[in-house]
């Protein structure tokens, strides 16, 4: 199970149990097969057994962008694209 809260904090279900994670604490998100990866600020990271589309289609309005991961921009000063 996995859904947004109103408040901007994504509530998953992890083999460790229930998980209430603030947008906040996410740097990204890595797909790893069937799996996704996200990568946190405060624990190194969490691995979900759900596609990365999933999540994209939740957080895409919540300052993420996707290139081959989904990042969250406001970590980020500059991002250079190849021509």
């Amino acid at each position: 199970m996995i859904y947004l809260t109103s408040d901007g904090q994504l509530f998953l279900e992890t083999n460790d149990g229930m998980n209430l994670i603030n947008l906040d604490s996410i740097l990204y998100f890595k797909a790893e097969g069937a799996y996704t990866k996200l990568i946190l600020k405060e624990r190194d990271y969490l691995i979900i057994c759900k596609h990365l589309i999933v999540f994209e289609k939740l957080i895409k309005a919540h300052g993420f962008f996707k290139d081959t991961q989904i990042i969250f921009g406001k970590y980020f000063k500059n991002i250079l694209f190849p021509k």
